[in-house]
């Protein structure tokens, strides 16, 4: 379902402090002539393969109940589902998080060139006014074209917000359909985190020496001063006897250390009092006739085409909320990976690589117009709407969407 999302009630809070520079990879060939590995940050697959593993060895179950993608229920375990990771600024000890840090929306962007522009917060130009070359059809059948995202007739070009971050009050802003404000809610990546720089060098394993022509560099991510990660955990669907088990192994206070990420790195994790407070936006905020709701992404998402036998080399989109009136996409993200399990009935031995596949990044937005598929009751999707499409994707946190609202640009006053 569309309007899924893994758990809505009982949510676990999660602090996540490094103790180490941490190394996430990116899906770029790393070995024999690309020898620099260049770390990103953390995707919601890493997030949910450490807390799955974590939990596993506390409960001492048996990790082969867990192998398959295809997610048997036969442990309670088996239904986890996670929310994130985001950067955010952790109180003194970890013990709580004063802030969470989301990727800035694809259709805000600032005018002219630079870093020193006025931001604008572009919305889809009204169906009464037509653009010169302008031609994007729509990807659903029956839907009328996409509208472009507009900022009004402005020479100036407009640049993305690229090595910036949103803080939950210019998230708040963004939801209500209004411009943040460039000093007091857009972050600089500096300010959270900066890179560093390591040279290494492979072993030979018959002699333990060093390998002639194996000398490898990496870059590193060194998170500031109380800066981590911040997470959610749940049960999906909140059954109550799950919830009750992870509750268990997850007490308020309690933590843990774990790896997170590649090369060996650690973590503490601290298990929080109560959830970050995220901001909303009313779901009746824009009459029907003069906009609709947004789905923002806050998680990378994967959309499979709807018709298999149909391929564009385009990123495909969700399944509809409603009528789609326009889109603003990031670039999109690879991912790859390594399946660490092996055999069963997906035929995957342990060490072999996972497809690489292109995401639909954080920060891309979606415009609906209220019809078929939104909720009768509020004719909008619940604040947190997950818009992944497999049941793996959907448990691991990804395409989780918060709803905000647009209006047409020409009916703005």
């Amino acid at each position: 379902m569309a309007h899924h999302t893994a758990f809505q009630k009982d949510r676990i809070p999660l602090a996540i402090e490094p103790l180490d520079p941490l190394f996430f990879r990116d899906g770029r060939p790393f070995g024999a002539g690309n020898h620099r590995g260049i770390s990103g940050l953390p995707t919601p697959r890493t997030l949910s393969g450490m807390l799955r593993w974590q939990l596993i060895e506390r409960t001492g179950a048996d990790p082969a109940e867990f192998k398959h993608e295809d997610r048997d229920k036969r442990h309670w375990l088996a239904r986890l589902a996670v929310r994130g990771p985001w950067l955010a600024t952790l109180e003194p000890g970890g013990a709580a998080v004063s802030d969470v840090y989301t990727a800035p929306p694809a259709h805000l962007m600032r005018r002219g060139k630079g870093e020193h522009g006025p931001l604008a917060l572009l919305a889809p130009l009204g169906p009464s006014v037509t653009l010169p070359g302008w031609n994007q059809p729509n990807p659903y059948d029956g839907q009328p074209p996409l509208a472009p995202p507009w900022d009004g007739w402005q020479t100036e070009p407009l640049t993305p917000l690229a090595g910036r971050l949103l803080n939950r009050a210019g998230l708040a802003r963004v939801l209500a359909g209004q411009t943040p404000d460039d000093k007091d809610h857009v972050v600089k990546h500096a300010s959270l985190f900066t890179f560093e720089d390591r040279v290494g060098v492979g072993i030979d394993p018959a002699t333990q020496t060093g390998a002639d022509g194996l000398l490898y560099s990496l870059r590193l991510i060194r998170l500031q001063e109380h800066t981590g990660f911040y997470a959610e955990v749940g049960i999906e669907d909140d059954d109550e006897k799950a919830v009750e088990n992870l509750r268990a192994l997850l007490r308020p206070g309690s933590g843990f250390i774990a790896p997170f990420g590649g090369e060996g790195r650690r973590v503490a994790v601290r298990v929080l009092e109560k959830p970050f407070e995220w901001p909303s936006a009313p779901a009746d905020a824009i009459a029907p006739e003069d906009g609709g709701f947004t789905s923002l992404l806050v998680t990378p998402a994967c959309f499979a085409p709807r018709d298999p036998a149909v391929s564009t080399g385009r990123q495909f989109p969700p399944h509809p909320l409603g009528t789609l009136a326009a889109a603003a996409l990031g670039r999109p993200a690879v991912e790859s990976g390594w399946h660490l399990g092996g055999g069963g009935r997906a035929g995957r031995a342990a060490g072999v690589a996972r497809p690489t596949r292109l995401l639909v990044p954080a920060g891309s937005t979606y415009f609906w117009r209220r019809g078929r598929n939104a909720r009768e009751e509020t004719g909008a999707p619940a604040t947190w709407h997950q818009l992944a499409q497999t049941p793996v994707d959907r448990a691991a946190g990804y395409g989780l969407a918060l709803r905000g609202v647009w209006q047409w640009w020409s009916a703005r006053g």
